[in-house]
């Protein structure tokens, strides 16, 4: 692609005379960097990509994405400036691919727990209709005969928009993800077109990243501000019953679901939870929106 088009909406000014410039691939590590890729510097917990610039360059990359002010002259390649590099590489990772989360179906699940059952859930009754679905979560990333060991819940932005794009190129048209707080919060999900998304709870976690459990309680929130989802929510859960309440008055779609209240719009009566699994008779007052045809999806976490 050439970087004129790779820079497409990210406000990074493209020198006139690098404009038809091939790149060949996205690059973070320094290490994996192959000849004509972009090698974007992101600043890490423990590291700061900005100090490989010069090494990238070595190993042919076309140019590099900066944020802040590099002092380190690079003669050989240009550098691209922009105020937040993590922003910069969502929107560069969906040029590169070509946006692919468009032509799918998009499930998001966030919340403390639930996340990686609720995931496997949905893969199970979307396969069950003839539907092949993507799993991207914390036990791995797994999508037709394709699977690969998950280093993060939620991965890096143009590692994700890669997956989606090998995924439609496999004919799998749904796909099933966790988003974590710090996906969120790192910008992994920007330019994510969810389809559908879903909270399961929040409880105390991830202290040592977020400064609050309201920080963390708004990093969760922001997926439900990305693109224009429809979104169902846990109201037996304290921080549910509040994002349900506040996506409701923002004039979101939002639909409530619960074990504990009938006034719900999905209400799953518990008729039992053993051994042998979790048993509920489910009842909804409003008719579920989707492009799944004869399809209702219900799940309870």
């Amino acid at each position: 692609m050439k970087l004129l088009d790779l820079l497409y909406e990210t406000g990074i000014k493209c020198p006139m005379d690098m404009q038809d410039t091939e790149i060949t691939g996205i690059a973070i590590d320094s290490r994996k960097v192959k000849k004509g890729n972009l090698f974007v510097c992101m600043k890490g917990y423990q590291t700061d990509g900005h100090i490989y610039a010069i090494e990238a360059a070595f190993h042919g990359a076309a140019a590099v994405v900066t944020q802040d002010e590099f002092i380190v002259e690079l003669k050989s390649i240009p550098i691209l400036e922009t105020t937040d590099t993590r922003k910069a590489l969502s929107q560069i990772a969906k040029n590169f691919y070509g946006d692919p989360s468009r032509q799918m179906t998009v499930f998001a699940i966030t919340g403390t727990n639930g996340k990686t059952t609720t995931t496997y859930m949905l893969k199970a009754i979307l396969e069950e209709t003839d539907h092949l679905c993507g799993v991207i979560g914390t036990v791995g990333y797994r999508f037709g005969d394709k699977e690969y060991e998950s280093s993060r819940t939620t991965p890096e932005s143009f590692e994700l928009q890669r997956m989606f794009c090998e995924m439609q190129q496999e004919g799998i048209k749904h796909c099933a993800m966790e988003v974590s707080s710090h996906g969120l919060a790192l910008h992994r999900v920007d330019d994510v077109w969810f389809s559908y998304t879903a909270f399961t709870n929040l409880t105390q976690d991830h202290m040592d990243f977020h400064s609050s459990e309201e920080d963390y309680y708004q990093a969760k929130k922001t997926l439900f501000h990305i693109g224009n989802s429809v979104s169902t929510v846990n109201i037996d859960d304290a921080y549910g019953n509040r994002l349900y309440e506040e996506l409701k008055d923002e004039g979101k779609e939002v639909y409530s679901y619960s074990l504990q209240n009938s006034n719900a719009d999905f209400y799953g009566e518990m008729i039992s939870n053993d051994v042998n699994g979790v048993v509920c008779f489910p009842s909804w007052r409003k008719p579920w929106k989707t492009n799944l045809k004869n399809t209702r999806i219900i799940y309870f976490i």
